[in-house]
C-alpha cells in the first residue's frame, strides 16, 4: 500500500481489508512519528518480532476512546484521538500482551496501564514541537495522568531510579 518505508511498516504489523487508501495514509503518518523516536522504533520492532508474521487488526472507530483488545487482537483508534502518542499507548498494550501469558496480563492490568501511560508520557514529552508538557491539559485534568507524570520525580527518562530514592 503506497510507497515509502512507513507504509511498509504499517502493513508489517496491521491489517484491515476494509481500510481505504486514506486510512492507510493516516496510519502511516502516525506510525512515521512513532518510528522517528528510538523508544517507538524499539516498540514497533519488538511487536513485529513477536508477531512473527501475524498481523493485528486496526480499526478506526467513533468510540470516545482508543483501545487494544487482546481477546480479538484488534487495536481500535478513535477518530477523535488520531494522534501518534495515542497509537503509541495502544501499541504498548499490544506489546505487553505479546510478552507474557494472557492470565499474567489479565491479573496485572493496573500495572500495565501505568506502564503504558508512563511510556506514552515519555514519548509525548519528546514531542515538544507539538506539546508543552508543563501546560498540556491532558496531564493537568486527569488525576491518573497527573500521577503518572509525577513518576519522573522518582524515575529518570531512561527508567532508572533517581539517586537518593529508596526502593
Amino acid at each position: 500500500s503506497g510507497s515509502g518505508e512507513s507504509s511498509a511498516s504499517a502493513s508489517g504489523i496491521f491489517n484491515n481489508d476494509a481500510f481505504s487508501e486514506d486510512s492507510w495514509k493516516m496510519t502511516d503518518y502516525l506510525l512515521e512519528d512513532i518510528l522517528g523516536d528510538c523508544m517507538g522504533e524499539a516498540l514497533y520492532n519488538g511487536i513485529k518480532e513477536k508477531l512473527n508474521g501475524d498481523k493485528i487488526t486496526l480499526r478506526f472507530t467513533e468510540a470516545a476512546g482508543s483501545s487494544y483488545s487482546w481477546n480479538s487482537k484488534t487495536l481500535n483508534m478513535s477518530v477523535n484521538q488520531l494522534e501518534s502518542n495515542v497509537l503509541f499507548h495502544e501499541m504498548f498494550h499490544l506489546y505487553q500482551t505479546l510478552s507474557e501469558p494472557e492470565q499474567s496480563f489479565e491479573s496485572s492490568l493496573l500495572n500495565r496501564e501505568i506502564e503504558a501511560h508512563y511510556a506514552q508520557y515519555l514519548f509525548r514529552k519528546k514531542q515538544s514541537f507539538l506539546f508543552d508538557i508543563e501546560t498540556d491539559s491532558i496531564y493537568l485534568k486527569d488525576k491518573r495522568l497527573l500521577a503518572t507524570r509525577s513518576l519522573e520525580m522518582y524515575i529518570d527518562d531512561n527508567g532508572i531510579i533517581r539517586d537518593g530514592i529508596e526502593p
